[in-house]
């Protein structure tokens, strides 16, 4: 029964007038208590009652000693400030409304970011001890590609290693899946049990893979993905035991792999779930994951300097080349090295970016409760006289401000929950590593932080303000404070730097918007409007060779040949944007000798049918394109990009020179490289080749090139041609119908992204600024209305106040936009360092964004400046 008294405690806390009823209770319970405890003792029941009185008044006496030595006044005294600061808050709603939506809008705002920079880029992988989980490939600083190390190298790093633990392969794969009632293009991500061992997950039902599952003659089994399991089989329990097809191969449901798993690869998540068999595949790609734990104890720079130890044996012992800088050498990264240098700079730019506009937010706020508590100087004045002291008027202040932080943290949780779905459903699809971010934890620990910080930063200011200053004069000197011209220093500079913050955002976003600009307006090498792809995977089963798929690539393009609108239709292997990379350690170019390193390159090696060019309106530099005798031939002629020409002949014409990549190719033509960098980052090749492609080299996986008419709808076009491979076989899945320019967009998704993202975060700082800027010229020109009184008198007309109070604020802004410049030039210097694209401060960038921020300044100014043109002359001089 000891929860009693606590409860009289809470209630003394809540309702000090119901204090000394609840403790007088309190007491009478454990009086009685005490008196049958002394009577069961055989004392008398007088006797026994004193004796009880006695011990409850000491007890009684101690407590309330206890009471002040543990805090117990303190919390009084708190629970007496808070109800205060809840009155006057409920006194000022307009306030409070602004107050707790501008720190919403902060703290949301930053918490959704940091939410992205938390899942991609500090925490990509969500494991248990993920900070000892690492993706192990060989890297070719030459060329800046990642590669896969072939299985014999795992092999001997798994036997030989003493600082890792389950070193294990993971890939991804593409395979039809049948579930009995349609047929659709999988992703099927390949396990090692070693991978699931190293992240030590457990199925979301049924089981794991075992090493038994990877044996020679072992039941086929998968496990369902996550995401898969809930779209496509309704989250059914009981679907551990049925049968699933991949490409014709049954395989048995043991489990539901969590959605977590996916995070193991970077662009695509995984529909089924299979175990690896075979260890390894030949060097070349970047299709095979290893992935490892460090052991305890052991640094990652020491089990680094280990493999690369344990691959210099393996070398030797297996006559392979010794390993030396211009070999791949054993690197460990994270997924979020693959997402390119750009995008995880960028993420931690508009990180940044949030961060300013929290402190714009508040700053805002603390402006705006300067400006509150210097109306409530009468309020503070009396207070202090009654025997209110400073402490407890700052500490007031401060308590309303960790009020108002509260309920702006509340509003900020759901901003940033709405933001991080907003930011999902709108991303375009070449961002799908995006669908793993939540509002987690880690998230929520964020906001909780940043409440603490911004509850500091901005209700320090006016409680250190008001609880230093003796307000006994305050009473007094009110009529001469309302004479002031209300040119307060502290809260000018508060605009001043909110202006300059948000001048350097609008900047920076300007230089990202121009950025993509050029890249949006750079020359692909072709002629990409008027271009549709549609892309078919023909099962095995069903075109078990190239005479039969040869057969159906034939009537598809025949029959998309004779559709309205359709010029051209070519099948092919390779498009623009899925062109063949090969690294090469041997290039050789004929007549003449390679200097050291020359002969290592990467180069995008494709075969193309022979009206490839024709229909893409490539822009031919040198020279002729493929045709159709070279394809029946055979022949080595080859079509080169400018930058492979200028690479090994510079200067001079590439056009009849012979050149070795994986066979000889003889120099026809020389085209403009095609959608190379479109993302304007280093490290995409520029190097391309292509060779005619033989009719009778007809694929499983290949797409349909379309070059439609200008009039055409390519949406109609794309559909028509969705319909034919329907007609043809309704088995037949299209894993990809999109027009050229969709491709590219997709392409360029993610400058794309960091460009919108900064320019709603800089929009967002304005539009907080102005706020701030409102609020002050608006004080300032309530202050002054005994002089804009007096003004009136004497004859002054509306607009001559209208001006005086507009350039007020206008002399703010232009003080803060100079700041802003200083400052936006050092984050552009800051920024090129980071951001590759971003050139040299653009001085329209600086003036447009200047000059947008300026304007919407004097709009600010202007409406409060309205409002006090039209004070009443008579009024204000009577209120003295």
């Amino acid at each position: 029964m000891a929860w009693r008294g606590w409860f009289a405690r809470l209630r003394a806390l809540v309702r000090p007038r119901a204090a000394a009823d609840d403790l007088d209770e309190e007491l009478a319970w454990h009086l009685e208590r005490e008196a049958d405890r002394q009577m069961a003792r055989g004392v008398g029941a007088d006797e026994a009652r004193a004796i009880a009185r006695r011990a409850m008044g000491n007890a009684a006496a101690t407590r309330e000693a206890a009471r002040e030595a543990w805090g117990w006044g303190w919390l009084d005294r708190l629970a007496q400030d808070v109800r205060s600061a809840v009155r006057a808050l409920a006194r000022a709603p307009r306030f409070v409304a602004a107050a707790v939506v501008t720190l919403g809008a902060g703290i949301g705002l930053s918490t959704a970011a940091f939410g992205v920079v938390n899942r991609l880029v500090l925490h990509p992988l969500p494991f248990a001890d993920e900070e000892r989980l690492r993706l192990v490939w060989m890297y070719d600083a030459s060329t800046q590609l990642y590669m896969s190390p072939s299985g014999g190298e795992v092999a001997y790093w798994r036997a030989h290693t003493r600082t890792l633990d389950h070193v294990g392969e993971l890939t991804q794969v593409r395979r039809f899946l049948s579930d009995g009632r349609e047929t659709t293009v999988a992703s099927v991500g390949v396990l090692a049990p070693e991978v699931l061992a190293t992240l030590r997950v457990a199925p979301v039902m049924g089981r794991t893979f075992t090493d038994a599952d990877t044996l020679a003659g072992a039941a086929r089994v998968v496990m369902l993905g996550e995401r898969r399991w809930r779209a496509a089989f309704g989250a059914r329990r009981d679907i551990v035991g049925e049968t699933v097809t991949l490409s014709d191969t049954s395989y048995t449901v043991v489990g539901v792999a969590p959605e977590q798993l996916d995070a193991l690869f970077v662009y695509n998540t995984s529909d089924v779930w299979i175990p690896r068999r075979a260890s390894g595949a030949p060097r070349g790609g970047a299709g095979v994951h290893v992935l490892a734990r460090l052991r305890a104890g052991v640094s990652p720079e020491g089990a680094r300097n280990e493999l690369q130890l344990l691959e210099d044996r393996w070398r030797a012992e297996t006559g392979q080349p010794p390993h030396s800088p211009a070999m791949p050498s054993v690197r460990f990264a994270r997924p979020n090295d693959f997402l390119g240098p750009d995008f995880g700079v960028g993420l931690w730019v508009l990180f940044g970016a949030t961060a300013l506009v929290l402190l714009v937010a508040s700053t805002n706020v603390a402006n705006l409760q300067m400006v509150r508590s210097a109306h409530r100087a009468g309020e503070f004045a009396v207070r202090q006289a009654l025997g209110g002291s400073r402490l407890r008027i700052g500490r007031q202040l401060f308590v309303e401000s960790a009020l108002l932080s509260g309920l702006g943290a509340a509003v900020g949780l759901g901003v940033a929950s709405w933001t991080l779905w907003l930011v999902n459903a709108l991303r375009p699809d070449a961002l799908r590593q995006l669908a793993v971010v939540r509002f987690d934890a880690n998230a929520f620990t964020f906001a909780v932080v940043a409440t603490i910080l911004t509850s500091v930063a901005y209700g320090f200011v006016p409680a250190f303000r008001w609880a230093g200053r003796d307000l006994t004069e305050a009473l007094r000197r009110q009529a001469a404070a309302a004479r002031a011209t209300g040119r307060d220093r502290l809260r000018a500079m508060v605009v001043v730097a909110q202006v300059a913050v948000s001048l350097t955002m609008m900047v920076l976003a300007g230089l990202l918007v121009r950025r993509f600009t050029e890249l949006r307006s750079a020359d692909v090498g072709y002629e990409s409007r008027g271009v549709v792809e549609v892309t078919v995977a023909l099962p095995r089963s069903r075109y078990p060779d190239s005479t039969a798929r040869g057969v159906f690539w034939r009537t598809f393009a025949t029959r998309a040949g004779s559709l309205p609108g359709v010029a051209l239709a070519e099948p092919t292997a390779a498009t623009p944007l899925d062109v063949g990379l090969d690294v090469l350690d041997s290039v050789q170019v004929d007549g003449r000798a390679m200097r050291p390193g020359e002969g290592h390159a990467s180069i995008a090696e494709s075969g193309v049918p022979p009206g490839y060019f024709r229909l893409l309106r490539s822009h031919i530099l040198e020279g002729r394109g493929l045709t159709a005798d070279d394809a029946a031939s055979g022949s080595d002629a080859a079509v080169i990009g400018a930058s492979l020409a200028r690479r090994y002949w510079p200067g001079e014409s590439a056009i009849g020179h012979r050149i070795k990549t994986f066979k000889w190719s003889t120099v026809v033509g020389v085209v403009a490289d095609q959608a190379a960098r479109l993302t304007g980052e280093p490290g995409a090749t520029d190097l391309q080749l292509y060779f005619a492609e033989s009719p009778a080299n007809a694929g499983t996986a290949r797409t349909l090139l379309v070059r439609v008419t200008d009039d055409a709808d390519e949406r109609a076009t794309l559909a028509a041609l969705t319909a034919i491979v329907r007609a043809i076989d309704a088995h037949v899945p299209v894993t990809m119908a999109k027009s050229e320019r969709q491709r590219i967009d997709e392409a360029q998704a993610q400058p794309r992204f960091v460009m919108e993202l900064m320019s709603g975060f800089a929009l967002v700082a304005m539009v907080l600024s102005m706020v701030g800027l409102y609020g002050v010229v608006a004080y300032a020109a309530n202050r002054r209305r005994r002089e804009i009184g007096v003004r009136l008198a004497l004859g002054a007309q509306p607009a001559d106040v209208v001006r005086l109070v507009v350039r007020d604020g206008a002399r703010l802004a232009l003080i803060g936009v100079v700041l802003g410049g200083a400052t936006a030039f050092a984050a552009t210097r800051a920024a090129r360092g980071m951001l590759h694209g971003i050139g040299a401060p653009d001085p329209a960038v600086y003036a447009a964004t200047s000059l947008l921020l300026l304007l919407a300044a004097l709009v600010a100014s202007y409406l409060p400046a309205r409002r006090a043109a039209r004070f009443d002359a008579l009024v204000s001089l009577r209120s003295e």
